[in-house]
């Protein structure tokens, strides 16, 4: 757990320096996979609204295996627990290496303090899904796990 927070802060620090500087040249991988990155950058800043994007690996857990051999299938549940007074209004799923980053959005009708999804998604490499929990107040969380894929889908 400790690792994944880690590792979610570095990538978002990483993140808040590009917006700052205007985007980072992609070191040692290829322009497809920058590509891909940035799609999702792009993807979760607009899922977010423009709203600060807050640490939430104390709020959202994230079942996702670390290791899959099949891309095509692969189990995903999120269950997200706000502070008081907060309540869940979307849960969004990113994969920042998917040609497509945004897996599913999930609104909820009646929001509540607690919110759980579970689902299948297809992942076409290992990359890192990130999970955006959006309040009915404006405020948004996210964490983010890695998983490697021996098996890419989405080809």
């Amino acid at each position: 757990m400790i690792l994944q927070r880690r590792r979610f802060l570095i990538r978002a620090a990483g993140a808040a320096a590009a917006l700052v500087l205007g985007g980072l040249p992609a070191a040692g991988g290829s322009g497809r996979a920058r590509a891909e990155a940035d799609a999702a950058e792009a993807a979760i800043r607009a899922a977010a609204g423009g709203a600060e994007i807050r640490d939430g690996a104390e709020l959202i857990a994230l079942e996702l295996p670390t290791y899959v051999e099949d891309g095509n299938q692969v189990p995903l549940a999120a269950s997200v627990q706000l502070p008081e007074g907060e309540r869940v209004a979307a849960i969004h799923l990113f994969a920042d290496g998917n040609p497509n980053p945004e897996i599913a959005r999930f609104r909820f009708g009646r929001p509540g303090p607690r919110a759980r999804v579970a689902t299948r998604i297809r992942l076409h490499r290992s990359q890192v899904v990130t999970v955006l929990a959006e309040a009915e107040n404006g405020r948004v969380y996210a964490t983010a796990a890695e998983v490697e894929v021996v098996m890419g889908a989405c080809s």
